[in-house]
C-alpha cells in the first residue's frame, strides 16, 4: 500500500469508516502520507470495531493532526481489539499514536500491543505509543506500550493524554524510550478531569529524559479529580523540575494510593527552575491533593536540588497517609526522608 496526498484529509486504506466491522487485516510495508486524519487502515472511524488486525513495517506520516498506527482519528463508540502494530514509524505535529492518534467519545482499545522497534513523533504535542490522545468517556486496557517517543509537550507510554473521565487499567510499558520538554509519564503524559490509571507497571527499561518539568513514572502531571490506583514503576526518569516515582505533580483533589516506585530519578538544575526542583518517590510535588497507602524504594538523585523527599518533594494543602520510604539519596540542597518541604497545611 502506498498513498501519498500531504494535502489531503482523511487519508488511509479506507478514507472514513462508520459502522463498519474490520476484521483479520494485516497490512505489511505500507507508507501512507496525508494531512490530517492519517491511518494505515483508515483515516478517521467512526461507530467502527477492529479485531485481530495487524500493521506492520510501515511510515504514516501526516503534514497536521491526528495520526495513528490503524486510524487517525476514532471516535463514536468504536472498539480495537486484539492488534498490534511493529516496526513502523507514525509521525506528525500533534496526536501520535501507535493504535489511534486520537481517541475520543467512548472509543475503547483493548488487548493492543506496540512493539519496540516502532517509533511516535509529534513535533508539537501528545505523541503515545497506544494514543496519542484518550478523551470524552474512553479506556484503554491490557495493552502493551513500547518504543520510541519524541514530542514537546504530553508523551505518553500508553497515551500522550488522559482527559475528561477516561480510564487505563491493566496495561504496561516493558521497553520505551522517551525525550520530552514537557508533561511525560510512562503510561500518560498528562491525566485530568476525573480520569483513572489503575493496575499499570513501568517495568525497568523505561529511560525517560525530560528537557524541563513535569515527568512521573506513571504520569507526568495529574489533576481535577483524577487518581492513580494499585501502578508499580521501575523506570529511570532524567528531568529538571517537578519529578516523581509515580506521578511529577498532584494537585487539585487528585489522589495517588496504593502504588510503588523502586527505579530512579535524577534531577537536573539549571535555568529558571533553580531552587524550585521538586523530587519525590511518590510525587514531585502535591498541592489540594492525597497520597495513601504508597512505598517509595528507589533511588533520588540531585544536583544543587530544592525539595526532595521519600515520598514527596513538596505538599501544599495536601496529605499523606499511611505510607512509607526506603529511598536511597544523594543530593545537595534541602530533603528529608519522606517530605522534603510542607507548607499551608500539610499534613504527614
Amino acid at each position: 500500500l502506498c498513498i501519498s496526498r500531504p494535502d489531503t484529509d482523511n487519508v488511509g486504506l479506507f478514507a472514513a469508516a462508520n459502522s463498519a466491522e474490520i476484521k483479520n487485516l494485516t497490512l505489511d510495508v505500507a507508507y501512507v502520507y496525508g494531512n490530517n486524519n492519517v491511518g494505515a487502515i483508515c483515516g478517521s472511524a467512526y461507530d467502527t470495531d477492529f479485531l485481530l488486525c495487524s500493521v506492520i513495517n510501515s511510515v504514516i506520516t501526516g503534514e497536521g493532526n491526528k495520526i495513528g498506527g490503524f486510524a487517525g482519528n476514532a471516535g463514536t463508540g468504536s472498539n480495537i481489539q486484539s492488534s498490534s502494530l511493529s516496526n513502523s514509524e507514525i509521525s506528525g505535529a500533534e496526536y501520535v499514536g501507535g493504535i489511534f492518534g486520537y481517541q475520543t467519545l467512548n472509543t475503547n482499545i483493548d488487548c493492543c500491543t506496540s512493539s519496540n522497534d516502532c517509533s511516535y513523533i509529534a513535533s508539537v504535542k501528545n505523541a503515545g505509543c497506544i494514543a496519542g490522545a484518550t478523551t470524552l468517556s474512553s479506556n484503554i486496557s491490557s495493552s502493551f506500550g513500547n518504543g520510541y517517543i519524541e514530542t514537546f509537550l504530553n508523551a505518553g507510554g500508553i497515551t500522550g493524554e488522559l482527559t475528561n473521565n477516561c480510564k487505563i487499567e491493566d496495561s504496561s510499558v516493558v521497553e520505551l524510550l522517551v525525550f520530552c520538554e514537557n508533561y511525560a509519564g510512562a503510561i500518560a503524559g498528562r491525566t485530568s478531569d476525573a480520569s483513572k490509571i489503575k493496575n499499570c507497571v513501568n517495568y525497568d527499561n523505561t529511560i525517560m529524559i525530560i528537557n524541563n518539568s513535569y515527568a512521573g513514572g506513571i504520569a507526568g502531571h495529574i489533576t481535577n479529580n483524577s487518581e492513580i490506583y494499585k501502578c508499580i514503576s521501575k523506570g529511570r526518569i532524567i528531568c529538571k523540575a517537578y519529578l516523581g516515582g509515580i506521578a511529577g505533580y498532584c494537585e487539585a483533589n487528585s489522589k495517588i494510593h496504593s502504588s510503588y516506585f523502586d527505579g530512579a530519578l535524577y534531577g537536573i538544575n539549571t535555568g529558571d527552575f533553580e531552587n524550585q526542583i521538586n523530587i519525590g518517590g511518590i510525587a514531585g510535588a502535591a498541592s489540594n491533593s492525597i497520597l495513601q497507602d504508597s512505598y517509595s524504594s528507589g533511588t533520588i538523585v540531585g544536583n544543587n536540588s530544592t525539595y526532595i523527599g521519600g515520598l514527596a518533594g513538596s505538599i501544599e494543602n495536601s496529605s499523606v497517609f499511611t505510607s512509607y520510604s526506603q529511598t536511597g539519596f544523594s543530593y545537595k540542597g534541602y530533603g528529608a526522608g519522606l517530605v522534603g518541604n510542607t507548607k499551608t497545611s500539610g499534613i504527614i
